[in-house]
This record gives structure tokens, C-alpha cells and sequence, in this order.
């Protein structure tokens, strides 16, 4: 019975190695998909977020908090956590 085990589990090996050699088989829409998402742009970090929340802000009509050094109201921290900009 364990030579039985043993020669299962060389045969499994084998596949596995074999397998493990040869690129997986990706259909053409998960082929697509993967495409499109090393495709797209970078999310923005911090920084650029920020002045594009901003600049939106301001073509809206509020007002910019950080030209009054008021950061404290930006960057706001409520109970439930923090908050990058509150109005």
C-alpha cells in the first residue's frame, strides 16, 4: 500500500512539474481583462488628489480652507475615523 502512495504521488509530481513548465491556458475575455487593467493610469496619490478635490472645490464656490492655515478643518478626525476633507 505505501509503494502504491509513493508511486501516486511521483506520478502527481511529475504533472505538477510539468504543468509548472508550460504558461497557463488564459481564455481571450480574461486575456482582455487583465490587459485592460495594466492599462490604466495610475490612481493619484495624496498630494495630486488633494489639489484636484481642491480645484473642484473652488470652481464650486467653497472656500479654501488652507489659504487660512485652518488645516485642522481639512483634515478633520471624527469618531468613526479620519476624514481627509470635510465641508
Amino acid at each position: 500500500m505505501t509503494s502504491q502512495i509513493e508511486e501516486l504521488l511521483s506520478i502527481q509530481r511529475a504533472k505538477n512539474d510539468g504543468a509548472r513548465r508550460q504558461p497557463r491556458q488564459v481564455d481571450v475575455g480574461r486575456r482582455g481583462a487583465i490587459i485592460h487593467r495594466g492599462q490604466r493610469p495610475t490612481p493619484p496619490n495624496d498630494v495630486q488628489a488633494r489639489e484636484s478635490i481642491d480645484s473642484m472645490l473652488r470652481a464650486s464656490g467653497w472656500m479654501d480652507q488652507d489659504q487660512l492655515n485652518l488645516r485642522a478643518v481639512r483634515e478633520f478626525t471624527p469618531v468613526t475615523g479620519r476624514a481627509d476633507c470635510v465641508l
